[in-house]
This record gives C-alpha cells, sequence and structure tokens, in this order.
C-alpha cells in the first residue's frame, strides 16, 4: 500500500569538502486508530472541507526540511486510501493496530528507518491544526528526544534522533511513555499552539468554531 514522494528514499552523499550528510528527517503521521470513541473514521471528518487526515499531513509534508513523510493507518484504512489525497507521503499499513498505539508507532518508525531517516518527527492524524512555529520550535532544539509540551501537558509532535529511533519502536505503550517522561527534552509551545485534537464529535465542533481565531483554538490533546 506504499506511495512514496519522489526522492524520498534516494540515498545522501557526503557534502562539499567531504562533509558529512545532513540529517535524513522524515515525519510519521499516525492514523491507525478506529475512532471508537468519535463513533466514525474521525480522520475522514471534514473541517474547513479537507479531512482531519490531510490537516495533518499538510502540517508537515510541505517542508523543505522533511525529507518525507510516512502516513501510518490500520482501521478505516481502505476508506482513507480512496477518500484523501495520499500521493505525496508513503503510506503503510499496520496489521496491529487493535493492540495499541505502540504498535502504530513501530510500524512508522520502522518505515522511516527503511526509508533512511535518522531523525523522526512524530504527529498525530487527528491533531489538525498543527502550527508551522510549533514544528519550527521543535526541530531547533537539540538533543536525542524533544517534546512539545502545552502548557505543561507532554504532547505532540515528538522528534527522535539517531540511536533513539530504534529503542522507542521497540517499547511497548507503558515503556514508552515512561521513557519519554524521563529522557524528553520539553519544549514549551502553549503559546503558539494548544495541541488540539479531536477524540468526539463535540472536538470537532468547536474546532469548526474555533479554527478561524488563531494558535490557541480548541482543546488541549490528553497525554498519549
Amino acid at each position: 500500500m506504499g506511495r512514496t514522494r519522489s526522492g524520498a528514499g534516494d540515498a545522501r552523499s557526503t557534502g562539499p569538502d567531504g562533509a558529512p550528510p545532513r540529517a535524513r528527517r522524515f515525519a510519521v503521521v499516525l492514523a491507525a486508530g478506529e475512532g471508537r470513541r468519535f463513533g466514525a473514521a474521525k480522520q475522514l471528518a471534514q473541517l474547513d472541507g479537507r479531512p482531519l487526515l490531510r490537516h495533518a499531513i499538510d502540517a508537515v509534508a510541505p517542508r523543505s526540511d522533511v525529507d518525507g513523510t510516512v502516513v501510518v493507518l490500520g482501521a478505516h484504512a481502505p476508506a482513507i486510501v480512496d477518500a484523501v489525497d495520499l500521493d505525496d507521503v508513503s503510506v503503510v499499513h499496520c496489521e496491529a493496530w487493535r493492540s495499541g498505539p505502540s504498535a502504530s508507532l513501530a510500524t512508522g518508525l520502522d518505515a522511516a528507518l527503511r526509508l533512511g531517516a535518522t531523525e523522526v518527527l512524530i504527529t498525530l492524524g487527528d491533531q489538525p491544526l498543527l502550527r508551522a512555529a510549533t514544528v519550527d520550535r521543535v526541530l531547533s532544539r537539540p538533543g536525542a528526544v524533544v517534546r512539545a509540551v502545552h502548557d505543561d501537558r507532554p504532547g505532540h509532535p515528538v522528534l527522535l534522533r539517531g540511536a533513539a529511533i530504534g529503542r522507542v519502536a521497540a517499547l511497548g505503550d507503558d515503556d514508552r511513555r515512561a521513557f519519554l517522561a524521563r529522557s524528553a527534552v520539553r519544549v514549551p509551545v502553549g503559546d503558539v499552539d494548544a495541541g488540539t485534537d479531536v477524540d468526539r464529535p463535540g472536538d470537532l465542533a468547536a474546532l469548526e468554531r474555533t479554527s478561524a481565531e488563531g494558535p490557541r483554538g480548541g482543546e488541549r490533546a490528553p497525554r498519549p
């Protein structure tokens, strides 16, 4: 089911004067969930005339500092592939999506590593109002694990560098949360981004009312 943006998997040569190649940065958008609390495939729910998932992709895929984007699907995958423009991303299917977020995360991280990633930016398919300023701030911070914090609440995006990618891919949900809690460089972004996500129809209705109000609209995302 994978479709990769042209050149997304090409190897990088050394830079001028034999300098080491720059980081190979991929975004991984997690969109494998069933949306039980939403009551339908929330990836396909419309906000400002576009599916929520497309909003999430557009927050990262067009960026010049992202070499490629991996979208992880699971529940509702055939319907999503039919309804959402995915031509500019690599699509991978998580067969074990029912087992929890760790399975879809591992699927996405493994796919990014196969494409040559040395850095991975993890975002959520139900976080349609992710701000460019938020991504900028996370990417600019050094560290093997960097995490956005929305008014003291850990959230997304999460940036993994080097060996941290494989380590996080191998962890289950509880161990991953513990690892991130003790290892992540915390980057406050609450002044530009509320960490808005969509769990229930009421969340979408709130976004519809507030999406035009600026970067702080909506409710804060729960801790993953």
